[in-house]
């Protein structure tokens, strides 16, 4: 019996171990998803607060970027909007509006890292969390979705902030080979093949906006 168990156990820890993004939520790990391209850097959860590289989420959301290191602010324009940040202040600028922040930009191995709902909210982005596999899908108005067919199955997220998988083996897989390969293969979500079993991901029956 206690052989039984044994092995029972260690084919469980093979399990978790060869998906690591199967496992984020018991990792702390959390990936955020822009417009169906996995950020390079890493989101830190801070009291709730998601916080992300701004660098990294400004280039996706085809914000201009600008780094003042006198005055430690970070500024995304994009025609008519500017985003502006300041390490350590709760009061960030939209369209010179104050916006009151729950917690203030921090930098961090040389990278600077922002909310991420205010940017999302800024830029008309919608940003829902899947609690279940700890990502994040940013899908901002001009994202029309995608499939991503790889070796383990297929995946998609549609433009309205649903993402569906046939197992969780093509999710880490779409976002291991997303990262290390910059590029992913994808085609319009409008070429879906309905005969696909996927399973939602949308936890509780609802979509739980990000902080």
């Amino acid at each position: 019996m206690l052989k039984k168990l044994i092995m029972a156990l260690f084919v469980v820890l093979v399990a978790v171990s060869s998906m690591p993004s199967a496992a984020s939520a018991f990792l702390g790990k959390l990936d955020v998803v822009v417009d169906g391209k996995p950020l390079q850097g890493n989101a830190v959860v801070k009291n709730k607060i998601t916080f992300v590289p701004f660098r990294e989420l400004f280039n996706e959301l085809g914000l201009a970027i600008n780094y003042n290191s006198k005055t430690n602010q970070v500024t995304g324009t994009k025609s008519n909007l500017k985003v502006t940040f300041t390490i350590g202040s709760k009061t960030a600028y939209v369209n010179g509006q104050k916006k009151a922040l729950q917690a203030a930009p921090f930098s961090k191995d040389g990278s600077v890292y922002v909310p991420l709902r205010i940017v999302g909210e800024s830029t008309g982005s919608q940003v829902v969390f899947f609690q279940d596999v700890q990502i994040v899908l940013v899908n901002s108005p001009a994202f029309d979705g995608l499939v991503y067919d790889g070796e383990f199955g297929s995946l998609s997220i549609t433009a309205d902030g649903k993402l569906k998988v046939e197992n969780l083996l093509v999710l880490d897989e779409f976002l291991s080979f997303s990262q290390e390969e910059e590029v992913v293969y994808f085609k319009e979500i409008s070429n879906e093949d309905e005969s696909v079993p996927f399973t939602s991901l949308t936890p509780d029956s609802e979509v739980v906006p990000a902080e």
